[in-house]
């Protein structure tokens, strides 16, 4: 006649080793709630969720590694803050920034006329490797300087 029950009251302590138990033959859903067997004193798979029961780890059971999202170049997202006709341009290396499209400032549907201020307030230097353009007359500000460096050309217009 097989076994088909085993009451707590009825095994001594130490009589019933863990070489004495084949593998799988006692589970989880074989041991009620209110069982003389403790969870802590069987082994179980720390990586099958069904053997927590309560909905809490116990301490120094399990180990979680939390995942941290690198901030290297090439690892970083689309900065927040955008606007409607903004593009993304280069700040430093892997990070990107919002900034108005190019073209300048106009007026009229489809930017149709370029616009450029009246009085330059900034000191500009052209480096030697681009040219511009400005529509005049205009006014360099005191105290600013507008540098063109050869093989650069300014044109005012």
């Amino acid at each position: 006649m097989a076994i088909t029950q085993i009451k707590g009251s009825n095994i001594e302590d130490g009589t019933v080793l863990a070489a004495d138990i084949k593998d799988d033959s006692i589970t989880n859903t074989k041991i009620k709630s209110d069982a003389a067997i403790a969870m802590t004193k069987l082994a179980v798979d720390p990586t099958d969720a069904s053997n927590i029961i309560s909905g809490t780890l116990p301490a120094g059971r399990y180990t979680d590694t939390v995942y941290t999202h690198p901030t290297t170049a090439g690892n970083k997202h689309i900065p927040t803050a955008g606007a409607t006709d903004q593009v993304l341009t280069y700040s430093s290396s892997g990070t990107a920034a919002w900034a108005d499209s190019g073209g300048g400032p106009s007026l009229g549907t489809d930017a149709i006329i370029r616009t450029n201020g009246l009085t330059i307030s900034d000191d500009i230097t052209f480096v030697g490797d681009e040219n511009g353009v400005t529509y005049g007359p205009i006014t360099i500000a005191n105290t600013k300087t507008v540098i063109v460096t050869s093989p650069s050309v300014w044109h005012v217009l």
